[in-house]
């Protein structure tokens, strides 16, 4: 009894489980992406805040009123809202940011400085 053996080409259920492990690989990648452009979203509006705060904070070591602390200001940065806030706290100025982001999860920073 020999059996005929045709291996001239591939066999339908081959070519089946390929496409399967190719979508499969597809399907699993596609959320990891969108994950990963989340964060960098997330992360650039994040250096953003954190530049905008830096530079207002500097604004405010400059001048000579400290007396008219807190000072809260509301901004639009990177289609954000934000909340700016700056009072003096044991000799220095203290300068925050709370937003929501892209996450809808609340954020704070905060940054100090000395008055000159």
């Amino acid at each position: 009894m020999l059996l005929n053996t045709n291996s001239k080409g591939f066999l339908l259920i081959e070519a089946l489980a390929s496409i399967t492990i190719v979508l499969t690989v597809i399907l699993t990648f596609i959320p990891i992406l969108y994950q990963v452009k989340m964060e960098e979203h997330v992360l650039s509006q994040r250096r953003e805040i954190h530049s905008r705060l830096h530079d207002n904070l500097q604004l405010y070591l400059s001048i000579s009123e400290l007396d008219q602390m807190p000072i809260t200001q509301q901004r639009i940065v990177t289609n954000r809202n934000i909340t700016f806030t700056f009072k003096l706290e044991d000799n220095l100025v203290k300068g925050c940011a709370d937003w929501t982001n892209e996450k809808n999860r609340l954020e704070n920073f905060c940054l100090y400085g000395l008055p000159q």
